[in-house]
């Protein structure tokens, strides 16, 4: 978050736009932070003046859909801001778009998935996507953030004028256990699951997450992957609750494990079977 920051710090304070490349793999957490960052800023909110009503948007947040063309964005865009009936032509849509922005009071449009724009088969071809961005970023004049996959920040570069344009980069990773301070980052994680389902959940015996080997096996089946340990939790809570005996045990972890498909995971075995001296060799090689 430190890097969106500075960036929309920067567009602030020079009154010219910052724009951010997030990027890293499905699962990183890119979505989560764009959720975050749209509700530290705020979510829309009505104002009303001798004018009349207007409905401020801060953040404007859109998912890029697969095969997305320029003139379907503007539409979604167009859409988020509250303008529905869009059958015009693209440069009247784009007269529209920066109109509301401008009315919205909008600071910051973010685009998830954004390497969907530029895929192949994507219309129109990337060096048209390149320069839509440019102009999108220049007549908007606030921070854009494009969130996406490590490979999509080679298109950009190719382009030394829209690389100029985004001279912040956030990379996002899978976690790792290679260095000690890695490991605590991940048990700080792991922590912070603990303390919400202890805190939230109506269970009477809840099994210790922080456990070496607990943490072990969480990280060997996610691969440290943030969006696959999530949905390990909540499969094995799900379990949990529906035999409502008020008990979160390793048990039901390892059904999870069986009932979830992670082709990066680092076994075939149910880590959660396994021993701990089994996860060490596993994890680390023998010793």
């Amino acid at each position: 978050m430190d890097t969106i920051n500075e960036a929309i710090e920067m567009t602030r304070d020079r009154h010219e736009p910052s724009s951010v490349l997030l990027l890293g793999d499905a699962g990183t957490g890119k979505t989560r932070i764009c959720q975050i960052l749209t509700a530290r800023v705020g979510d829309s909110r009505v104002t009303r003046s001798k004018d009349g009503v207007t409905i401020l948007r801060p953040v404007i947040s859109c998912v890029v859909p697969p095969h997305a063309t320029i003139k379907g964005l503007v539409d979604r865009i167009l859409k988020e801001l509250g303008s529905h009936k869009n059958n015009q032509s693209l440069s009247n849509l784009e007269s529209r778009l920066f109109t509301l922005l401008a009315t919205c009071c909008t600071k910051i449009i973010i685009l998830d998935e954004w390497q969907h724009l530029i895929s192949r088969g994507a219309e129109p071809t990337r060096n048209g996507v390149c320069d839509w961005v440019k102009v999108l970023i220049n007549t908007f004049k606030g921070t854009v953030i494009l969130s996406g996959t490590r490979k999509s920040e080679e298109i950009v570069d190719e382009d030394e004028q829209l690389a100029g344009r985004f001279p912040f980069r956030a990379y996002l990773y899978n976690f790792s256990l290679g260095t000690p301070e890695e490991q605590d980052v991940y048990a700080t994680l792991v922590a912070a699951f603990a303390r919400e389902i202890s805190n939230a959940m109506p269970f009477d015996e809840v099994l210790v997450l922080c456990d070496e080997k607990l943490l072990l096996a969480l990280f060997i089946f996610t691969a440290g992957n943030l969006r696959i340990l999530r949905l390990l939790l909540h499969s094995a809570l799900k379990q949990a609750l529906e035999r409502n005996d008020r008990k979160f045990i390793r048990e039901d972890l390892a059904y999870a494990a069986t009932r979830i498909h992670y082709a990066r995971r680092l076994t075939k075995k149910n880590p959660f079977e396994l021993s701990l001296a089994e996860l060490q060799g596993i994890l680390f090689g023998k010793r």
